[in-house]
């Protein structure tokens, strides 16, 4: 009899979780995300002036 395979790598779950944990990657991410909301902000402002 053989034991199952996990479907993951050991310490998969952890190293996600480490992601988020991570300063420079959490800078990264809000940069980003402020960044593309800004961008949204002045297409929508574009497009009510109609340009």
């Amino acid at each position: 009899m053989t034991t199952a395979e996990p479907l993951t790598e050991p310490g998969a779950a952890s190293a996600r979780e480490g992601l988020w944990r991570n300063s420079d990657f959490l800078k990264f991410w809000l940069g980003e995300t402020l960044s593309l909301l800004g961008t949204q902000v002045t297409n929508l402002g574009r497009a009510a002036r109609g340009r």
